[in-house]
């Protein structure tokens, strides 16, 4: 919108490299903050430079991450990771969107969308969702970073240098050997006393701030515990199947093709040859009373199909390779004739003979009809049983509706989630909070006391339904600091993670402290002289090839940033520490490094 689009100068990519730059400095040095170490909910769980992320936020990240993780069909892809990826991304832009001053005051944006319709309209769906203060916020820095995607694709293009050294630094790759004196096994001699925790406690006060919490008992029936036993009959299935016909069918065309054909090391002159011969063919096949079948057993190179007049015999759109496939798809008339047209095979003349709608049959698709019907029906069924049970819950009471034989199937019982707050990443025996919002949604509109109507759980991307609730809320605490007993786990599982990693960093040092020069690793490993908590003997270990990354990820070792930038820095052969990592404290060699080839930059 002009609005940010004006507010936006040519300086932009300058304070864009800088954030970046300042923005990922920030998460390497501060890293995920200690907060993320506490089950029972923070009021922020990750660092991004000097912003706190906050729960709320940081699901709203992972149900994005998710969306997009499932419409690449990438069922393997690390959540959090790309979470946090869309949080830096959206630190950054913000940071430059500040700096460049695009990001009005609140009463300057107030006015310019009581004055333009397009604003307004935009602005509509955010003051639908938000309070006032927090919408216009939102509305803001979204539409400014939008400006500022707008301005870097408008920017010229990178020099011919700045290529080449992006390009240099995404393709040297290195390979490493390492020792490694992992945290967590300094974890298990380590217990904490209740002055230390205590102490923490004391001075860290606001890392155990908590909002408004509640605790609630619920009953879920879940859909698949009951699907197995269903049987959709023939009946159903056959309904089904003709209601759904036009899922179950693909429409088909029919053509013939001469092939002339020219090989992928062809000269020009060849290629022209072969091209001017598919055009006589095609002459003599338009001609009155042409026999096309007969100019295939003729002239095609295709044996194959040559032998039945050059006949193909029905195909799916996207079968052939795409020019041929387009030509095809855009014939309609018996006998239409098009050409010549280049695939990697040769010239085609191609002759359309029909098309139809090509119609599975039933027995083809019943197991896929089947499996349709049991997971509806076993939906349905849960639905309805749910209802049943709010009422027996109402008339019985929980412990004795949960156990009628009505509701044995589903293995219905009595959980609890202990207090959780409406930012807790996680809802305990529920699941994730980004996936279970409708949940959360009724426990805090919930009153103490009350069992809640049933609440159906349904999967974003997919609207599949991952299950029904009924729930009580037991007890609602306000918001406010958590008193020391009831984060007094948390505290234990900070400062042993903190002592571990220190104890850990320390020994690697005291390993390192001993390097001779031109000393390999090895060598230096076996003067490791354990104390009682040391692991008892070093492996030295060998990464795979890496390339430079801004996540710093190494395989095996994992993710280790400092390792990553210390192993470009240094030469092959050189032994380097003490560098630390997620996961443990390291000393590495490097072991070869494979520069990249700019001429593969140039072809």
């Amino acid at each position: 919108m002009e609005f940010f689009r004006g507010r936006l100068f040519k300086g932009a990519i300058i304070w864009l490299m800088a954030g970046v730059f300042a923005v990922m400095f920030g998460l390497v040095v501060a890293g995920l903050d200690p907060g993320t170490l506490l089950g029972g909910g923070s009021s922020w769980v990750m660092k991004i430079g000097n912003e706190k992320i906050n729960i709320q936020d940081y699901q709203q990240a992972q149900r994005q991450a998710s969306d997009f993780a499932n419409m690449q069909g990438r069922n393997d892809a690390d959540i959090d990771r790309l979470a946090q990826n869309i949080l830096i991304e959206r630190a950054i832009l913000t940071d430059v969107a500040t700096a460049q001053g695009i990001v009005p005051d609140s009463g300057e944006l107030q006015r310019a969308i009581r004055k333009s319709d397009e604003l307004r309209e935009a602005f509509r769906p955010y003051a639908a969702a938000l309070n006032p203060a927090d919408a216009i916020q939102s509305f803001a820095r979204q539409e400014a970073i939008s400006g500022v995607y707008g301005a870097i694709q408008d920017l010229p293009l990178l020099s011919n240098q700045e290529i080449e050294n992006a390009y240099i630094e995404r393709n040297t790759k290195v390979k490493i050997k390492y020792v490694e004196f992992p945290y967590t096994h300094y974890e298990v001699s380590i217990q904490p006393t209740d002055e230390e925790m205590r102490a923490y406690y004391d001075a860290n006060r606001d890392l155990f701030w908590r909002g408004e919490s509640v605790d609630v008992e619920f009953v879920k029936l879940d859909p698949t515990a009951v699907q197995t036993a269903i049987t959709p009959t023939d009946d159903e299935v056959r309904e089904y199947y003709q209601q759904h016909l036009a899922d179950f069918s693909a429409e088909e065309v029919r053509a013939r093709h001469i092939l002339i054909p020219v090989t992928e090391t062809a000269t020009s002159a060849q290629d022209e040859t072969a091209r001017k011969k598919a055009e006589s063919i095609l002459a003599l096949a338009q001609a009155p009373n042409a026999d096309f079948e007969a100019l295939a057993r003729e002239h095609s190179s295709d044996t194959v199909s040559a032998l039945a007049g050059g006949d193909l015999g029905y195909f799916t759109k996207g079968a052939m390779v795409p020019t041929f496939d387009a030509a095809v798809w855009d014939l309609n008339t018996p006998g239409q004739l098009v050409g010549p047209v280049k695939t990697g095979f040769g010239y085609h003349i191609i002759q359309y003979v029909d098309r139809r709608l090509n119609e599975k049959p039933l027995e083809s698709v019943r197991f896929q009809i089947e499996s349709t019907l049991k997971t509806t029906q076993a939906v349905e069924r849960a639905r309805l049983d749910t209802d049943e049970l709010f009422f027996e819950i109402d008339a019985e009471g929980a412990d004795n509706a949960v156990k009628q034989e009505r509701f044995a199937p589903y293995a219905a019982a009595l959980l609890s989630t202990g207090y959780f707050t409406k930012k807790d990443a996680n809802v305990e025996n529920v699941g994730a909070a980004y996936m279970y919002g409708d949940f959360i949604e009724s426990a805090f509109k919930t009153r103490v006391g009350q069992w809640s109507p049933p609440i159906e759980a349904v999967q974003s991307y997919n609207n599949r339904v991952l299950g029904y609730f009924l729930l009580r809320v037991k007890d609602r605490r306000p918001a406010g600091v958590a008193d020391f007993d009831s984060v007094k786990e948390d505290v234990e599982t900070i400062l042993t993670k903190q002592k571990a990693r220190a104890m850990a960093v320390a020994a690697a040092k005291r390993l390192w402290s001993g390097h001779s020069a031109g000393e390999t690793l090895e060598a230096l490993s076996k003067k490791h002289a354990p104390t009682a908590t040391d692991q008892k003997t070093l492996e030295v270990k060998e990464s795979s090839e890496f390339a430079s990354s801004t996540g710093g990820y190494i395989s095996p070792m994992g993710t280790a940033r400092s390792v990553m930038v210390a192993a470009f820095r240094m030469s092959v052969g050189d032994v380097g520490g003490v560098f630390e990592g997620q996961s443990g404290a390291y000393i590495i060699q490097v072991v070869s490094r494979a520069d990249a080839n700019l001429a593969d930059l140039d072809e």
